[in-house]
């Protein structure tokens, strides 16, 4: 797929990397090179949102690798969709883990994404990184800058209503083990408060009467948490 608005972000590096950037946007039109002073996941993804032009957003993850025809086959499957969710791998560059299961349908709706988020698919709902979104999906959300699990924040303002995703049984993504000791925060739970309090905002509006996830036992243990 040639028509494509490649988005390097360098989030504060003190090697060599935006020089590599720098130098690899003049070698092709197509690459934009954003520096940024060192303020996480959040404010990177963020900044190469703003600056965004295409239909579509795809992100990818510093030193995870995808297929070389993920973009291409995307743009085909998402159709009139939201989004569409492919398969992925993990990985530490020599041997495979572990891949993430087969779909059993070709589209969810809402209440199919939520159940799955639920019911033990949890890793691949909330990742960023397996998905094509449309950018206008995107255009009024950002990611909470400072907080890790960006991800999940984000969930739960563009995860609702009458969203649909393609679902792609291909493994298109390959994401990288990062053997990084992982750090106590409260951002997890503060995120899944978020959304309860969110989802009952949404309920009061517009939501049938018994969206599934507010009626989960994990929403009710956040709750209680």
């Amino acid at each position: 797929y040639k028509d494509l608005e490649i988005i390097l972000v360098n989030d504060g590096s003190t090697d060599d990397s935006p020089w590599i950037c720098r130098n690899a946007a003049e070698m092709d039109s197509r690459i934009r090179f954003v520096n940024e002073k060192h303020r996480g996941l959040a404010a990177a993804k963020n900044a190469g949102l703003t600056v965004a032009n295409g239909e579509f957003i795809l992100f990818l993850e510093a030193n995870d690798c995808i297929r070389p025809d993920m973009v291409a086959m995307l743009v085909r499957m998402i159709g009139y969709n939201d989004m569409v969710m492919c398969r992925y791998c993990l990985t530490d560059n020599l041997e495979i883990f572990r891949n993430s299961p087969n779909f059993e349908k070709g589209k969810w709706n809402m209440r199919d994404f939520w159940h799955a988020y639920y019911n033990g698919a949890s890793e691949a709902c909330a990742a960023v990184w397996n998905k094509m979104y449309r950018a206008e999906l995107l255009k009024e959300y950002r990611f909470p800058v400072g907080r890790r699990h960006e991800e999940e924040y984000l969930l739960t303002r563009i995860m609702q209503g009458s969203r649909t995703i393609a679902l792609c049984n291909e493994i298109m993504y390959y994401r990288r083990i990062a053997l990084i000791p992982p750090e106590n925060n409260m951002d997890f739970p503060d995120a899944m408060i978020n959304r309860i309090f969110h989802f009952e905002e949404q309920k009061k509006l517009n939501w049938p009467a018994k969206p599934f996830c507010l009626h989960s036992k994990i929403c009710r243990s956040a709750a209680i948490q």
